[in-house]
């Protein structure tokens, strides 16, 4: 079981995702933000510094093609 931890300074906000449940991520391009999709059909809107976060620990995991 991992954890995604997700900070953000300005506002204080933290959240803890278990990469188990998330089902897909919206990278939006105008603004560079992310929506993730839980498996439980939430939707987590992420701040900008919480996306940029989770951008670069998916790219940290993911595998060379």
């Amino acid at each position: 079981m991992t954890y995604m931890l997700l900070k953000d300074t300005k506002t204080e906000v933290q959240c803890l995702l278990r990469k188990e449940h998330i089902s897909a991520a919206e990278v939006k391009k105008g603004d560079e933000t992310v929506v993730v999709y839980l498996a439980g059909g939430q939707t987590l809107h992420l701040t900008h510094e919480q996306s940029q976060q989770f951008v670069q620990l998916i790219k940290d995991h993911m595998q060379p093609a």
